[in-house]
């Protein structure tokens, strides 16, 4: 979480890690999943905060100050979410079976 309560991934109210959790716990409820894959479907991520990204270069005795590499500035920008501008650009017109397809090979595509 941000320093100012945001979620990187927060498309606006919803975290979508959150979101998981609970299709996964509906899944679990329905007996779809065991209770095995419900604990084995993590999601692991680590989100830095600005101070994360820029303690390299304020610590006097890091390698990186050493080398003598300094930012010019630091700022954090909101990026709007690839995936909900789709979702929005198809005028809701996309089935969930479209906007799952997208997600997941838009995700493997982004991993190349």
């Amino acid at each position: 979480m941000t320093e100012v309560g945001r979620y990187p991934s927060d498309t606006g109210g919803h975290f979508i890690f959150d979101k998981f959790k609970v299709h996964w716990r509906a899944l679990l409820d329905a007996g779809t999943i065991t209770s095995d894959e419900f604990s084995g479907a993590t999601f692991v991520s680590h989100y830095r905060t600005l101070r994360e990204f820029k303690a390299p270069f304020e610590e006097n005795d890091s390698r990186v100050v050493k080398s003598g590499l300094r930012p010019k500035s630091t700022r954090r920008l909101l990026t709007p979410c690839p995936y909900q501008q789709a979702f929005d650009n198809a005028d809701w017109a996309m089935s969930s079976s479209e906007y799952a397809a997208f997600l997941i090979l838009g995700r493997i595509l982004l991993s190349l």
